[in-house]
């Protein structure tokens, strides 16, 4: 529990890094953002513009989205980011081999494997 508080402290700083890049990665990985997206929205929701391409230089509603998809995983971590793991089918590990930059809680959860 206390690691969850601590999560949930630092969610909105947190999750503008490490996050978003994982979401819209276009490594195999990046079908994180058709699991979480296909739990927040199950009637359908809009695709990316393109995976891969940096927050930065997303357009203002797809960051919203973005953030917002980040914040809702981030809210109950880790049971979130496993079922959207498991409904993904992509591998905790890829995470950790194409973001080195991933904070330590996050890695910790990547090398359950």
């Amino acid at each position: 529990m206390a690691n969850r508080q601590k999560i949930g402290r630092n969610a909105s700083c947190l999750a503008g890094t490490s996050t978003f890049t994982v979401l819209s990665s276009p490594t195999k990985d990046g079908q994180l953002y058709d699991a979480v997206a296909d739990q927040m929205w199950p009637q359908g929701y809009q695709a990316l513009s393109s995976r891969g391409e940096s927050y930065e230089r997303r357009g203002v509603h797809e960051r919203n989205r973005l953030f917002g998809m980040a914040i809702w995983l981030l809210q109950d971590w880790p049971d979130r980011f496993e079922m959207c793991v498991r409904h993904s089918g992509a591998r905790r590990w890829g995470f950790l081999a194409h973001h080195p930059n991933l904070p330590p809680w996050f890695k910790a959860q990547c090398g359950k494997d």
